[in-house]
C-alpha cells in the first residue's frame, strides 16, 4: 500500500484536516507528468486547486517553504526521504493523508517465459514476507 499525502509549510499551515476542506485557490505544486487522482482533478475543475508546475518533488519542496505553494502532494515515503535529504524537517509538515492505493508490478505477455517469472516473482515476494525481510527493507528505506 502506498499513501499520498499533502503537506504544508509549518509557519504557514493549510488549516484543514482533509482535502474536502481545501479553500478555493488553494495553490498547489504539480509535478509535470504526473497523475495526482480524481480527486486532484475534481479540486481543480472546483477552482479549489490552483496549479502551479514544477519539474522535481525537491522543487516543489523548495516551492513550499518559501511560500510560492500553499501544499504539495507526494507519497509518504518519497516526502519523508526527500525532506530528511533536504534537511526540512523542521520546516514541512504533513497536512493530512490524501490517498492510499497499491502499488503494483507489470510484466510484458510478449516477454518470452513471462510466466515462470511471474511465479518466480510471487515465491520471491512470499518468502521475504514470511522471513521479515519485507519489513526490513521498508523500515530501511523509510525515513
Amino acid at each position: 500500500c502506498a499513501i499520498q499525502a499533502n503537506y504544508m509549510a509549518a509557519d504557514n499551515p493549510l488549516e484543514v484536516s482533509s482535502r474536502d476542506g481545501i479553500k478555493a485557490g488553494t495553490r498547489i505544486a504539480v509535478v509535470r507528468g504526473f497523475n495526482y487522482g480524481f480527486h486532484y482533478t475534481t479540486l481543480m475543475e472546483e477552482g479549489r486547486l490552483q496549479p502551479i508546475w514544477v519539474s522535481t518533488e525537491s522543487q516543489s519542496l523548495n516551492m513550499l517553504v518559501k511560500h510560492r505553494v500553499d501544499t504539495v502532494i507526494l507519497a509518504a515515503e518519497t516526502a519523508d526521504y526527500l525532506i530528511g535529504q533536504q534537511g526540512l524537517g523542521k520546516r514541512i509538515v504533513k497536512a493530512f493523508d490524501n490517498e492510499t492505493h497499491g502499488v503494483y508490478i507489470a510484466f510484458s505477455k510478449k516477454y518470452p517465459n513471462v510466466e515462470y517469472y511471474i511465479r518466480k516473482f510471487d515465491e520471491g515476494m512470499g518468502k521475504i514476507i514470511a522471513n521479515g525481510q519485507y519489513q526490513k527493507i521498508l523500515q530501511d528505506f523509510t525515513y
